[in-house]
């Protein structure tokens, strides 16, 4: 059975600013947030698989891949 990692982000109005706030509940320095795409880019090259997006507080991205144990 296939074991998984997360990340999660939290996400700034992406319809005005369209950054990532914090990462794995993380706050980020204003001078560290990406852009929302140039994070997916990232994320993407990386593996990750976006699961699942929340909206009902603030926006929560959450991630997964497989695990890479050794």
């Amino acid at each position: 059975m296939p074991k998984w990692e997360y990340m999660t982000w939290s996400v700034g109005n992406y319809q005005s600013d369209g950054l990532i706030l914090a990462k794995n509940g993380v706050l980020l320095a204003s001078s560290e947030r990406p852009k929302v795409y140039e994070g997916l880019v990232e994320a993407g090259q990386q593996e990750w698989e976006l699961i699942s997006v929340t909206t009902a507080v603030s926006h929560m991205w959450i991630f997964k891949r497989p695990l890479v144990e050794g």
